[in-house]
């Protein structure tokens, strides 16, 4: 109890960094990976696609490990010299990007070709359809996958102490290192992880199931105004 009473700060600090440097890296991979779902599912051209497919090719199928490597100690030989925290975010960040483009691309195909074939008959273009027909409602069904990447992402920051960023689990080991508790001090450390996934993951539950109730209100009104439109005609 003493080894976690006397390193308590030091290792929530870590932790503290662990969420920035995690919440950047997401930010970065919905953007990517949004806009490159979407594109995916938009434009069908292989010219498009092809270099979209490789982009997750490239970064699903290597260790995130061996990425963040390259980019803290490898890119500087290509003449670009990149900071311990930007490493981060950038490996982290393009890592998740694959993931989330493809749970995007899935996503917006999931609600089917008859939604985007009755947008455009009503004159929506393709890209309106996609925007105002498709995205809303693909919505709900991304938020759980979104959340479980979001989780691993977080996860995934306790490799960043091997490119000297300062994060919870480097400083967890720190604080081993000078008090061999190693048992309480990587249990401490492992009920941070537990309680901020677990928190976010509940948060996103209640998110998901007030979209699904507003998802189906919305089907009601839309079967009531049918419905009402038939009887006066």
């Amino acid at each position: 109890m003493d080894a976690i009473r006397s390193n308590l700060p030091y290792m929530l600090k870590g932790l503290e960094l662990s969420l920035e440097y995690s919440v950047a890296a997401l930010l970065l991979a919905v953007v990517l990976g949004g806009s490159f779902g979407t594109l995916f599912y938009s434009l069908p051209r292989r010219v498009v696609r092809w270099p979209i497919l490789a982009w997750v090719g490239l970064f699903r199928n290597t260790p995130l490990i061996v990425q963040l490597y390259i980019w803290y100690f490898g890119v500087p030989y290509a003449g670009i010299k990149l900071s311990a925290g930007t490493a981060a975010i950038v490996g982290l960040g393009f890592y998740g990007s694959s993931y989330v483009t493809e749970i995007v691309r899935s996503g917006l195909s999931s609600v089917g070709d008859e939604q985007e074939e009755a947008a455009l008959a009503i004159g929506l273009t393709r890209r309106d359809a996609v925007r105002r027909v498709i995205w809303p409602q693909a919505l709900p069904v991304l938020i759980p996958p979104m959340t479980n990447e979001a989780v691993a992402l977080f996860k995934n920051s306790s490799l960043l102490g091997f490119i000297t960023v300062s994060e919870l689990t480097l400083r967890t080991q720190e604080a081993i290192s000078t008090t061999f508790a190693s048992l309480p001090l990587y249990l401490t450390a492992g009920g941070m992880y537990l309680v901020i996934n677990v928190a976010f993951s509940v948060a996103m539950r209640r998110l998901e199931h007030r979209t699904a109730l507003h998802r189906n209100a919305s089907a009601r009104e839309a079967r009531r105004t049918a419905r009402s439109l038939t009887t006066s005609a």
